[in-house]
């Protein structure tokens, strides 16, 4: 089941990913790769665009490198507290 807590919070904070582009494939080590990506979000009526390079691992992102300060809430990891990470937020 999906971590509905992340989803809804980026509701509440009108957080809409509009559109996505792999940009390139980046190998590493001969069998690792990372997908480099272009984001079109848009929050509270604002466009923004946003780059950051992706892994992907048994059917979940991890977000390594990001732009976008809500990647942590698109991203597999599931064990944090919302709250806790709200605090934090610039």
């Amino acid at each position: 089941m999906p971590n509905t807590k992340k989803i809804n919070y980026l509701k509440k904070q009108s957080y809409k990913l509009k559109s996505f582009e792999i940009r390139k494939i980046r190998y590493e080590n001969g069998h690792t790769f990372f997908l480099e990506i272009k984001l079109d979000v848009e929050q509270n009526g604002q466009s923004f665009e946003w780059s950051e390079t992706v892994d992907t691992s048994k059917g979940k992102v991890w977000v390594i490198e990001k732009e976008d300060p809500y990647a942590k809430y698109r991203d597999g990891k599931m064990n944090f507290e919302i709250e806790e990470l709200k605090e934090k937020e610039v």
